[in-house]
């Protein structure tokens, strides 16, 4: 992981060895106005920062399976969308309210609606929120994660491969979507 902390004109090396054997990518990092830094890593891992990305700590999530998605609504609280794939996906959505030190489950699709992976989120504000999949659905909340609907109606009719919930309000979402679901 390089960081730069001059605006791009120079740039340090500040992870040099994961030292995990289930790391399969990093995501996008997501920064709080704190400085707290979490970063996907694939499967249970993700590494959390509290300085800005200058050191890193490699963390496992105890009950969370293969991590795709992680974002900050709030100055402490972040969103992870996760998925166990059993005998069909189960998509989980799990709240931190300390800076990605412990999670919460707030969302567990017990009908098996959304399939897919939670790979997309973006977050206007502290209230409104969207997760959508890699298959074509989207779930949002408009109260910081306390519930969660369905708002795709079944599929878009392809895959989803970017969300975002306008800031300027919240009802607006705008989904991008590419190849069509087989």
């Amino acid at each position: 992981i390089y960081v730069s902390t001059d605006g791009g004109q120079s740039w340090h090396q500040t992870l040099h060895e994961l030292g995990q054997q289930n790391v399969n990518w990093l995501d996008k990092p997501c920064t709080s106005p704190y400085g707290t830094v979490l970063i996907s890593c694939g499967a249970r891992e993700y590494l959390r920062s509290d300085d800005h990305g200058e050191s890193w700590e490699a963390r496992t999530a105890p009950e969370m399976y293969n991590i795709v998605s992680i974002v900050n609504s709030a100055p402490d609280v972040f969103f992870s969308g996760a998925y166990i794939a059993l005998n069909d996906w189960h998509e989980h959505i799990y709240k931190s309210t300390d800076n990605g030190l412990t999670w919460d489950l707030v969302w567990n699709d017990n009908s098996n609606q959304v399939h897919g992976g939670l790979y997309y989120v973006d977050f206007a504000d502290s209230l409104h929120g969207c997760f959508a999949s890699t298959v074509g659905q989207a779930i949002s909340t408009a109260d910081g994660g306390q519930s969660w609907q369905n708002i795709s109606d079944g599929y878009f009719g392809g895959s989803i491969g970017a969300v975002e919930v306008a800031p300027s309000d919240p009802n607006v979402i705008y989904v991008g979507g590419g190849e069509q679901t087989v």
